[in-house]
């Protein structure tokens, strides 16, 4: 849409009567676009649009693997990095926190035996080092804080 390759109207449309009905489509026919060169839209698009594309045809859905590998090191050095004692604002500032209550809820359900499924739409760039070390975990192994309000007592309370 802000190359001009297509108005927003028009992919509607596009959507509406059935022509485009999926990415992989959506992706075919900005090729098309392309090769008709009715648009210049520079070398950084095209390398960008046929990242996307090679990603698509070998079946792998995630593109940019630099950015995502990026964004597991940024992600990772946000967490569990600030001193025990930390007050609780500076630690809503500059870290990734777990919440109390989910915490210890989690620790109580799976002491009685329940099964515990986490899920993230992070693609496993974002999500593990390419070669985990002691310097880098998987983001789900990383300990980071809590912030929250405990409700343990109440929880025991249940029992």
């Amino acid at each position: 849409l802000n190359t001009g390759l297509i108005k927003y109207d028009e992919l509607l449309t596009q959507f509406d009567n059935g022509s485009l009905h999926d990415f992989e489509q959506f992706v075919r026919w900005v090729d098309s676009r392309m090769m008709g060169g009715a648009l210049r839209l520079g070398e950084p698009f095209r390398q960008v649009h046929e990242a996307v594309g090679a990603s698509l045809r070998i079946g792998d859905p995630t593109p940019f693997k630099r950015f995502r590998r990026q964004e597991f090191l940024s992600t990772a050095a946000h967490m569990g990095h600030l001193p025990v004692n930390a007050s609780v604002e500076q630690l809503l500032d500059e870290e990734i926190t777990f919440t109390q209550e989910v915490r210890e809820l989690s620790a109580w359900l799976q002491k009685r035996g329940c099964l515990l499924i986490c899920l993230s739409d992070k693609p496993q760039e974002a999500s593990c080092p390419e070669r985990p070390t002691s310097d880098f975990l998987p983001l789900h192994q990383i300990d980071t804080h809590c912030v929250g309000t405990s409700i343990q007592a109440q929880l025991d309370a249940l029992t």
